[in-house]
């Protein structure tokens, strides 16, 4: 590939954070189409993108026999529309939802844990200590305090 001038790139572990990073750095100069399956794509790409950049799109091209239509997210008209907040925290919020690499915890999902987000101070006071801990103790109580608020427990109960 490279003989014919094609770029490559090699992850040495799990490629979505590279594959992210390159269509993000892509759509700094000019606009930029990812075409992946993995939602964990989706997540990279709303947490790191620039809005400031050319457009960038993700789509997976197919279409199930569920859904008919293909999906196709505008990637900085979306984290516009989310809020820089969410962006940023949304990888937390993925993998504690369960993604690729984590498992949803009982009776947790995702919706519920984005309307917890919206809704609850305490619950992104802690997602935010977890996402900036600078120590063992501080991740091990911003953790517990997140999982607890997710099953409706008090604050630092």
């Amino acid at each position: 590939m490279v003989e014919k001038g094609i770029e490559t790139k090699h992850a040495d572990a799990d490629a979505d954070v590279l594959i992210a990073l390159t269509a993000i750095e892509s759509s700094k100069t000019k606009p930029t189409v990812l075409l992946g399956e993995d939602t964990d794509l989706l997540v990279l790409l709303l947490h790191h993108a620039d809005v400031t950049s050319n457009s960038l799109i993700f789509t997976s091209g197919n279409v199930s026999k569920v859904n008919t239509h293909i999906k196709i997210w505008d990637i900085l008209k979306t984290k516009l529309l989310l809020g820089e907040e969410l962006c940023t925290l949304l990888p937390l919020i993925h993998a504690i939802s369960g993604c690729d690499t984590t498992s949803r915890m009982f009776g947790v999902s995702k919706a519920a844990t984005l309307k917890k987000f919206g809704e609850h101070d305490f619950f992104k006071t802690q997602a935010q200590l977890l996402s900036n801990a600078n120590t063992k103790d501080d991740i091990i109580s911003a953790g517990e305090n997140i999982i607890s608020s997710l099953y409706n427990g008090a604050p630092y109960e």
